[in-house]
């Protein structure tokens, strides 16, 4: 059984969710009476006030069977809720994470899910330092398996952090890259020697999200003449440790998530659900009301990242819409 997380905002005041609230409530207790390892409850700020959204922790057997599972909850079905379901808890050492990428993880009991309070690894991360929900894991390439997860610090010029961490907690290895303009980087994907990150051509303003008018994602817009770029930082377990990072141009379009990554000789293959343009929905908009033909679709492409000559090709995979996709990890 693996761990999964659904964090969720308000789309309306909770005052209007009350109902909503109450049968979500007494969804989760059935599920436990039903013998589904489960818990939830709302975000807080940091004077313990709730903060306009909830998180809730599950086990199932994998991710189409989570996402079954919550597609019943009365707070999805009340329309009210913006929502996005990870497998986002990983034990190291004796915790078990949850994560969000605007800051340190959450440690949980991994037995009794008993929150224990902000992680810092044991001091490897500062307070408030950002730690990537897309950890990625190596079955044991360079020796016992590792999870490889990611840190960015944003700016003018941004620096990715990469760390690799034992199944212990003990941190392996941990090397920081400046690469130039704002990063947006939600996801990346690993080789044996390669952590593989696709910048995408944005704007950021900052303003909105200072005020507290949007969350930092509706920020976001298309930078229709910036170059998105790979960036191919070494992994200092591989063939390629203390070299400099590769920057190599990239095609057009948006990615939040990869599929998966490998290495051919000198290329570096990626899979990632690509959109033509940023998907964004606006805040005060009704989820009922939106005309989903006109949202870009997420579409399965794989690009061919040629680290000798600095180029990229792009071939597109299949015409049905997906996101999450994921290689099967009995495989």
């Amino acid at each position: 059984m693996r761990w999964f997380i659904k964090r969720e905002t308000f789309r309306r005041p909770a005052a209007e969710l009350k109902q909503a609230i109450a049968a979500h409530r007494q969804w989760v207790a059935s599920c436990r009476e039903q013998g589904v390892a489960i818990s939830s409850g709302f975000l807080v700020d940091g004077e313990g006030k709730p903060g306009g959204g909830g998180l809730l922790v599950l086990q199932a057997s994998d991710y189409a069977a989570a996402l079954a599972l919550i597609k019943q909850d009365p707070m999805l079905l009340s329309g009210g809720v913006e929502w996005e379901l990870q497998e986002g808890f990983r034990s190291v050492g004796d915790d078990l994470l949850a994560l969000w990428e605007a800051a340190e993880p959450h440690a949980l009991d991994p037995d009794s899910l008993e929150t224990r309070g902000l992680s810092r690894l044991n001091g490897v991360l500062k307070p408030g330092e950002a730690f990537s929900a897309h950890p990625r894991f190596d079955p044991g390439h360079h020796g016992d398996p590792r999870m490889v997860t990611f840190g960015v610090k944003t700016g003018p010029r941004s620096t990715v952090r990469l760390m690799e961490f034992a199944a212990d907690g003990s941190l392996l290895h941990d090397r920081r890259d400046s690469f130039n303009g704002f990063a947006f980087l939600h996801d990346f994907a690993i080789t044996p020697n390669w952590a593989v990150f696709w910048q995408n051509a944005i704007n950021f303003n900052p303003l909105p999200f200072v005020l507290g008018q949007k969350g930092a994602a509706q920020c976001l817009e298309s930078n229709p003449k910036g170059q998105a770029k790979f960036w191919l930082i070494p992994r200092d377990s591989g063939a390629f440790a203390g070299q400099s990072a590769k920057v190599i141009d990239a095609p057009e379009g948006f990615v939040f998530h990869h599929l998966n990554a490998w290495e051919e000789g000198d290329a570096v293959v990626l899979e990632s659900i690509v959109y033509d343009d940023f998907p964004s929905i606006g805040p005060g908009v009704d989820f009922r009301e939106v005309d989903f033909e006109q949202i870009p679709e997420g579409l399965l492409e794989r690009c061919r990242i040629d680290t000798k000559t600095a180029t990229a090709q792009r071939e597109r995979l299949s015409e049905r819409c997906c996101e999450f996709a994921m290689v099967n990890p009995n495989k």
